[in-house]
Parts: C-alpha cells; structure tokens; sequence
C-alpha cells in the first residue's frame, strides 16, 4: 500500500512552478528569435543603405565627370572654331556648296555638324568618345563633318556619296546608315560622313596664297 505523505499543495505548486518555467523558456526563445530577426534585418536594410549611398557617391562623381568631359569638350569646340574662323574658312560658302549637291539628287539637309577631332595623347578621352585626329596617310589634316539629310529613294544617297566626293575640298565622303522617316512615310533619314581637307577648305584668299 503507497502512502502519499506530500500534502496537494505541494503538488500544486510544482505544476506552477513547472508552467512558470515552459512560459520562461517559451518567451526566451520566441524572444530570441525576434531579437536575431531584428537584428539580420537590420544589418540587412544597412548593408541595403550603405549600398544605395555607394551608388549615389558613385552617381555624383560620374556626373560631375561628365559635366566636366561637356565643359572641356565645349571648349574644344569653341576653340577649334574659332581656329578655323581665324583662318578665315568661309562656312556658309561650304553649306552653300554641300546643298547644291545635295538638292541636286533629291535630298534634303537637315543638320551638318562638325566633329572636333582630338589631339593625340587623349587616349582616354578617345575611347570614351571613338574620335581621334583625324590625318591623310601623307599627314595632312582632315576635318570631319556628319551630314544628316531626307529624302525619298535610297539611290540617291549612293549617287549623292559619291557626287561629294567630288569635291575639291572633299577629301573622302562615306555613307552611314540609312532609315525610314517617323514623320514622314516614304523617305529616308540618312547620315553621310565627310572628311574634308582641312587646308582646301573654301576660305579668303590672302595676298601671296595659293590655293
């Protein structure tokens, strides 16, 4: 025969005891499950910070790069024009000639831009912009010009790239590319390049020059 001699209160309060401490060890693992959570999102969302601030630097710098490339290039432009207006190259008899020959075979001019070559050594600069100065084999200087015209049959294009290349102070001209016009269906926007002899160019004539 078994005699319990522990009184039920005894019994009651280890129940409690032992519900008290499931509660305790429950909460200290749901706990630190929340903690642990916290803390990887944490360090997650500022890894994510640190990164995006990266980016922005990063942004910053090539913006600035850029404006500057924009300043210095502008600069080029200037100069290089205004090196060319002093020599007294007559622009507008230059426009005049490349539209007569242009009208001639049906086309249109829309733009012609000139292109800045750069001065050697600017390797980086170069490759960033794929223009490098431009020579003839026997060293003579070129300037290039980017003819942007319309018009409604690609075979006047092949004839007009060849027509200017009959020009005196042209020294090579070379097509492109070519595609439909968004505005206007049935013709063709296209961009021939020409490289124009730097020292034929139409310009004053000065006592004593030849050209």
């Amino acid at each position: 025969m078994n005699i319990n001699l522990l009184p039920d209160k005894f019994y009651k309060n280890q129940a409690t005891l032992m519900l008290i401490i499931a509660f305790a060890v429950a909460f200290f693992i749901v706990g630190s499950g929340l903690t642990t959570v916290y803390f990887v999102s944490r360090f997650h969302v500022n890894s994510l910070q640190q990164t995006v601030q990266g980016k922005q630097v990063e942004k910053a710098k090539l913006t600035n790069k850029i404006n500057e490339q924009k300043k210095e290039q502008s600069e080029e432009i200037q100069k290089y024009l205004t090196e060319l207006k002093g020599q007294q190259v007559l622009f507008t008899e230059m426009a005049k000639q490349l539209d007569t020959v242009v009208t001639t075979h049906n086309q249109t001019i829309e733009t012609y831009q000139i292109v800045v070559p750069l001065k050697e050594g600017d390797e980086e600069a170069a490759a960033a912009n794929a223009e490098t100065e431009l020579l003839t084999e026997d060293g003579r200087e070129l300037v290039s010009i980017e003819l942007a015209i319309k018009g409604p049959k690609l075979a006047n294009v092949g004839a007009l790239t060849e027509a200017l290349n009959d020009i005196k102070w042209v020294h090579q001209a070379l097509f492109i590319s070519s595609a439909s016009s968004e505005e206007a269906p049935g013709e063709y926007d296209s961009i021939i390049q020409i490289q124009a002899l730097k020292e034929k160019l139409p310009a004053i004539q000065r006592e004593g020059e030849k050209k």
